[in-house]
């Protein structure tokens, strides 16, 4: 009787060290999520879940490059983890957007451009990832933006004159040289009104006498037409256009006095 306790014994235990070492490791984060992490280089990283859930990957961290003065050399690298192994987080993906995607060329309009950049695995890359923004035609807050949660801006500042085509290209550029555009479309400025004022109200029928014709020109609520917008002068006799009362200059842009 005591051997047949013994070896029910010996299997009831048998059968619940087998069972536990069976369980499933319990989930503890969302398989490939990021997180924060500190880095033992006492800087910020981001660490990923991994594929089961059941735990956290190596913190990825962030090099800063520094001058040989001792300074903030600007540029931040992502491609290290605390080890100085190659990190997953390196960027692949990179589009770009205007919001708006349409501007008068007026000299003062803006538009913000975002870039979101992401990884191999779809996540935004690192906080502080570098991104080189450029276009040629107007202007940008910033040259470079750096990424938080994937996500670079600037502003752009629309020119005072419609360029060839209508359209210029912002261009986003990442440091591994992942580069993507968008396309912003611009539009002539507006004209509401235009005065004109002669610098003298008579001149003698010489051939070489002159005198200044200036325009005024506006754009709606008052404010004065961009630098740049093109008048056209013509001279008139009875509705018809003649030259036989004088000479004028055809077409001169406006600017401020």
């Amino acid at each position: 009787m005591k051997n047949v306790l013994e070896i029910c014994l010996i299997l009831f235990l048998t059968l619940v060290m087998t069972n536990c070492s069976g369980d499933k490791a319990e989930s503890i984060c969302t398989p490939d999520a990021i997180q924060d992490c500190i880095c033992t280089a006492d800087g910020e990283g981001v660490q990923t879940c991994s594929e089961d859930g059941t735990g956290w990957q190596d913190c990825k961290c962030k090099v800063v490059n520094v001058n040989s003065d001792g300074s903030d050399g600007g540029s931040v690298s992502d491609d290290k983890d605390t080890e100085g192994n190659d990190s997953a987080f390196d960027a692949v993906t990179l589009t770009v957007s205007a919001s708006p995607a349409n501007l008068t060329a007026d000299g003062h309009s803006t538009s913000i451009i975002t870039a979101i950049i992401t990884d191999a695995k779809g996540n935004p890359v690192i906080n502080g990832t570098t991104c080189n923004f450029s276009t040629n035609d107007g202007e940008l807050s910033a040259l470079t933006a750096t990424t938080t949660q994937g996500v670079a801006t600037v502003t752009y500042t629309a020119p005072n004159y419609v360029p060839s085509g209508g359209s210029t290209t912002i261009t986003a550029e990442t440091t591994n040289s992942i580069k993507n555009s968008t396309v912003m479309t611009l539009i002539g400025s507006q004209i509401d009104s235009i005065s004109l004022a002669a610098s003298l109200t008579s001149l003698p029928a010489d051939g070489t006498s002159t005198a200044n014709i200036i325009a005024t020109v506006s754009a709606p609520g008052g404010s004065s037409a961009p630098d740049g917008t093109t008048v056209t002068f013509s001279i008139y006799k009875f509705s018809v256009p003649d030259t036989s009362g004088g000479s004028i200059t055809s077409s001169v842009n406006t600017s401020a006095w």
